[in-house]
């Protein structure tokens, strides 16, 4: 799904953008607001599947079935595992922890009903 883009997107006002810093992106170099067909500055939303290999804490007992049904079908919610994602991610400073165990792969491109069921509202801002 196509993105509308703000007015100042590709707007960077550094004196190393050169002299039309103030009215070009400075990516594609077109007008403001008029970007050129490829320029980064022009978004759409696609849907794609994150997968992470990470170590959590389950009581003796459970086997791969209940671990399985625990996190997948039970009332827990994977966000709870958010902040131990993060302190991974962030343990050793300028080294992220999790990019050598995931992978990101595309799935479609995304539709009004995908913003609807993820609850994903796109802003001009991002």
């Amino acid at each position: 799904m196509n993105l509308p883009t703000s007015a100042k997107a590709g707007y960077r006002p550094h004196p190393s953008n050169g002299p039309n810093r103030e009215t070009h992106c400075s990516y594609c170099h077109g007008l403001l607001g008029q970007h050129k067909d490829d320029c980064v500055c022009l978004k759409r939303t696609v849907v794609v599947e994150m997968t992470i290999r990470y170590v959590i804490k389950v009581p003796r007992t459970w086997d791969e079935e209940f671990i399985n049904f625990h996190r997948n079908d039970s009332s827990f919610c994977l966000g709870n595992d958010i902040h131990q994602l993060e302190e991974e991610a962030t343990r050793e400073p300028n080294l992220c922890n999790i990019c050598q165990r995931a992978e990101v792969r595309y799935l479609r491109e995304a539709t009004e009903q995908d913003h609807e069921d993820m609850a994903f509202k796109p802003s001009i801002e991002d």
